[in-house]
């Protein structure tokens, strides 16, 4: 549609980043669709939450690339006439092997929740895009039906005149009144159809409680690309597919620490020590875990199979957008042709 351009595209996001305005504004009776966006991502509690999962997701991966601090400690003994004293400080230096796999799997998780935020926003704007045109195709649908009505109308009064005049039987006139009745029973069903879909539309995009109806404007004909373009640009573009392949980085640097993880616990401590006969002095030690009992094999099989499940989400959401967009490309084919 008019609407499926990549700058539009870029306008939502843009939007869906953005602070929230302040409410109160007041909500014409028709919108255009790239208007009804708009004002759906400034009002939308969805997309606000959305915003808050986001700048958790962020904090989170940012946290985890933190090293640990190191730890203070006194020791005072004292013995009859004998006494000593430690100053000792430990310091974790875990991070001096690990700081790049966790650097990128906080980088991969902070892209993956970006993306994900994306795809959710892309999924609300697309259930209000269909909403707006469920009001847009009702408002036809209810327009076609008084026109049709009008001339059944005329038809029925003009053969009413040829019944007086013996031109035509009564038979066939109840058939024609009765006819007529039908259409506008379907008339009635349509307008009430009509006011969910506008009274929805403009649940979306109002700021307040009420339920105002919205009139859809015409959102034009929808573009017409080749399948095989419809489908490269929505790979090319997806961000289900972008948050998959994050997600699938952010598991391929969990294997590269579980294979580390068995020097987890590793430190070095140092500090200064005071005994009461005057052999005061600096000292240094290191802790190195010994792999005895766990080698930490079985944490690294499950962060390879993470792995393969990462890879493997990929081929299918990618096998998912792919599908559904030559799916798409097959229904903007026949809605054009339906239009023109």
């Amino acid at each position: 549609m008019k609407t499926s351009s990549p700058a539009f595209a870029a306008l939502v996001v843009t939007a869906a980043l953005a602070p929230l305005p302040v409410s109160g504004h007041q909500v014409p009776a028709s919108l255009s669709l790239d208007e009804a966006v708009v004002r759906f991502v400034e009002a939308s509690p969805e997309l606000r939450t959305a915003r808050s999962r986001l700048r958790a997701a962020v904090a989170d991966a940012r946290q985890s690339r933190a090293a640990s601090n190191p730890t203070f400690t006194v020791t005072n003994e004292d013995v009859g006439g004998y006494s000593e004293r430690y100053f000792n400080l430990n310091q974790p230096v875990d991070f001096l092997w690990s700081s790049g796999p966790r650097s990128e799997r906080a980088r991969a998780a902070a892209e993956a929740a970006q993306a994900a935020f994306r795809a959710d926003s892309a999924r609300a704007v697309m259930a209000l895009k269909t909403t707006f045109l469920d009001a847009w195709q009702g408002a036809r649908e209810v327009e076609a039906l008084r026109e049709a009505l009008e001339v059944v109308g005329e038809v029925v009064d003009d053969a009413a005149e040829r019944v007086e005049a013996g031109d035509l039987a009564t038979y066939d006139l109840r058939r024609l009144v009765v006819g007529r009745a039908a259409l506008e029973q379907r008339l009635r069903t349509a307008e009430l159809s009509l006011a969910d879909a506008e009274r929805r539309l403009g649940a979306l995009v109002a700021d307040a409680d009420s339920l105002p109806r919205i009139q859809a404007e015409d959102p034009g004909l929808p573009d017409t690309p080749s399948a095989s373009a419809a489908v490269e640009t929505a790979l090319a573009g997806n961000p289900e597919l972008a948050a998959a392949r994050w997600a699938a980085r952010a598991l391929d640097a969990e294997v590269s620490l579980a294979r580390r993880s068995w020097l987890s616990g590793t430190s070095l401590t140092g500090g200064f020590k005071d005994q009461s006969d005057g052999r005061n002095g600096l000292y240094l030690g290191v802790h190195v875990p010994l792999p005895l009992f766990d080698r930490r094999r079985g944490a690294v099989d499950a962060a390879l199979a993470g792995a393969d499940r990462g890879r493997a989400e990929i081929d299918a959401v990618r096998l998912a957008v792919s599908r559904r967009a030559a799916l798409a490309r097959a229904i903007e084919r026949w809605f054009g042709a339906a239009l023109v």
